[in-house]
């Protein structure tokens, strides 16, 4: 049987992930990283009132012209319950006006503090300077001030009723400090899908623990948990199974126990030591595929455990996280009912590129100054170039070789994977 393409590895793979239904409610501190499970309305317009975006005075601009005198006739500050008014039937007055405080109604701008002159009570001049603990007699304008100008209309940022986060989407930080502003303490989120995690192989220690030359510190396990929370699912890590049926059959039998996908590294083989493959077929696991045409990835393979999607990645780190970029994160979006996927963007080659094989090949990159370098070392086996990618470039099967400047797809890797 042929190897099966990428693009149409993932294609299956898709069609074998369902939505997954539940919402649970938590507090907003809880809630980056998760997946918004209904529209959100702004509870409040912000800002709620129109207020000042410097300190200064507010003022009518019609009588703010320069050289003009005005009596100062009180102070507002953010958060105080009653803010001065100015008198319709008196002119030349203003108010003394702190950041983010209130504007009287009939104030129509503001004369910052650097381009006025101010008296005290006591008769001291205060030319151009913020006291906060006098109540200023009079203020004399150097400059006219603009009309509008350093104030916030009200509803600026946005307005009660208007939907500003919209179902489905994955919430960065950011997207919950306007939650937070849109007067939220609570939001309703998607259950996360629960991604269990084996990795196989005698050779194996958790990091620190690695002893001889026999052991190798193991990240895939460690690698995937951490992509998969910052996919937006919860990952449970399976401890390591031996290179023996009994001991994968035991990870497998414990890791489907629910969960919504089952990823393993490691066990999988054309020879003998096939583990992977002799624990689907005693089982009765249904085997989609055992092989693709990609690189790295090659022993890459797709089962279904009674509906539960098991994807199978090769041992070697770089393998494991292409394979993750490329099908698992794709998976869990789509179980989270998010709509948008990481798509590839091109870019211009630093480097030439030397023709492609027999398989697509997902190289580890870098793009610096708008180019894209491709390493030398693409070994699947070395963390090193993984670390320092930040994105990998796309070349196709027995695609030509590529000079510097020419242009090649590019899948970038988001920041903090």
């Amino acid at each position: 049987m042929p190897a099966t393409l990428p693009e149409q590895a993932l294609d299956l793979m898709l069609s074998h992930c369902q939505s997954l239904s539940g919402e649970e409610v938590l507090p907003i501190a809880q809630c980056s990283g998760r997946v918004l499970a209904r529209d959100l309305k702004a509870l409040l317009a912000h800002p709620p009132q129109r207020i000042s975006a410097m300190d200064g005075f507010a003022v009518r601009a019609a009588e703010a012209s320069k050289g003009a005198r005005l009596r100062v006739i009180g102070q507002s500050r953010a958060g105080a319950e009653e803010v001065p008014q100015l008198c319709a039937e008196r002119k030349n007055e203003a108010v003394q006006i702190f950041t983010g405080a209130a504007l009287p109604e009939l104030a129509d701008a503001i004369v910052i503090d650097e381009l006025c002159d101010s008296e005290n009570n006591n008769g001291e001049n205060n030319r151009g300077e913020n006291n906060n603990s006098e109540r200023y007699a009079t203020m004399t304008i150097r400059e006219a001030p603009v009309l509008g100008r350093y104030i916030r209309a009200m509803g600026a940022d946005f307005s009660q009723g208007e939907t500003l986060l919209k179902k489905n989407k994955l919430l960065s930080l950011r997207d919950v400090a306007l939650a937070a502003t849109m007067n939220y303490a609570w939001l309703q989120v998607s259950r996360k899908p629960l991604v269990s995690i084996v990795a196989s192989g005698d050779e194996l220690a958790q990091p620190g623990e690695a002893r001889g030359k026999k052991q190798i510190a193991a990240a895939n396990s460690l690698m995937l948990a951490l992509l998969v929370e910052k996919l937006g699912a919860q990952a449970r890590i399976v401890p390591f199974a031996k290179d023996s049926l009994a001991s994968l059959k035991k990870a497998f039998t414990d890791a489907l126990q629910g969960a919504d996908l089952l990823v393993v590294s490691g066990g999988a083989s054309k020879s003998n030591a096939d583990w992977v493959g002799n624990v689907i077929k005693e089982l009765g696991i249904e085997q989609l595929f055992s092989e693709l045409a990609m690189r790295p990835g090659k022993p890459t393979r797709f089962a279904l455990a009674q509906g539960v999607p098991i994807l199978v990645l090769p041992g070697n780190p770089a393998s494991v996280f292409v394979g993750a970029m490329v099908f698992m994160q794709p998976m869990l979006r789509k179980m989270l009912n998010i709509k948008e996927q990481l798509e590839p963007a091109r870019y211009r080659l630093k480097n030439n590129l030397a023709k492609g094989g027999a398989r697509s090949h997902y190289m580890r990159a870098q793009i610096v100054e708008g180019l894209v370098e491709v390493f030398d070392d693409q070994e699947s086996a070395h963390t090193l170039t993984l670390a320092r990618a930040n994105c990998l470039a796309l070349q196709p099967a027995n695609a030509p070789a590529k000079r510097k400047g020419e242009e090649i797809e590019v899948l970038g890797i988001p920041e903090g994977l």
